[in-house]
């Protein structure tokens, strides 16, 4: 196990791409469920703010 952590010369680059790459992907993922929010709210708004629709009697009286 101690063969994964310790890459020998290497680690100096392969540990901060990793950790680089994991902030990136946690960044863009707090972001993501941050516009998904904002945009069910604007939504519920809307949804809120529009009128009823009745629905239409058919000519034989009827509802569509």
């Amino acid at each position: 196990m101690t063969e994964v952590f310790n890459m020998g010369e290497y680690s100096m680059y392969i540990w901060p791409a990793w950790g680089f790459a994991v902030l990136v992907l946690g960044g863009l993922v707090i972001a993501s469920v941050r516009v998904m929010q904002a945009r069910e709210r604007e939504l519920a708004e809307l949804e809120a703010a529009k009128p009823r629709r009745r629905r239409q009697k058919n000519p034989e009286g009827k509802s569509a």
